[in-house]
């Protein structure tokens, strides 16, 4: 699919636009912000592509396994979590650990969060 112009001038694809859909505004200085913008994009791109590869792979598992997939809920929970956060500055800061990393240690808070209110 060819992709669109944004109001920038930038080039967007179908899929840039509906992972940003939705997503809280960063927060942050004009220059921060432009920056981590497609950075924010990028991540949740590959994450949302994780989840969905999760997905399927969670319905290879319905037979016992040594180590099956976290909780699909929980993983969406994680991912979730990523798209909440607007820092600018954090986006920036942890876009080099990539998306498995992040949705990995955000999937380690839900599960903190989880356990803390039981």
């Amino acid at each position: 699919m060819p992709a669109q112009q944004s109001g920038d001038n930038l080039p967007t694809t179908t899929q840039e636009n509906i992972t940003q859909a939705g997503l809280p505004a960063l927060s942050g200085s004009a220059e921060q912000i432009a920056q981590a913008e497609s950075i924010r994009t990028q991540i949740l791109m590959r994450a949302d592509d994780l989840v969905s590869a999760l997905r399927a792979e969670e319905r290879l598992f319905e037979l016992p396994a040594p180590h099956p997939p976290p909780a699909i809920g929980e993983v969406e929970a994680a991912l979730q979590r990523l798209r909440n956060q607007a820092d600018a500055a954090w986006w920036i800061a942890h876009g080099p650990d990539g998306a498995y990393k992040l949705l990995e240690a955000s999937l380690l808070q839900v599960r903190a969060e989880r356990v803390a209110g039981e």
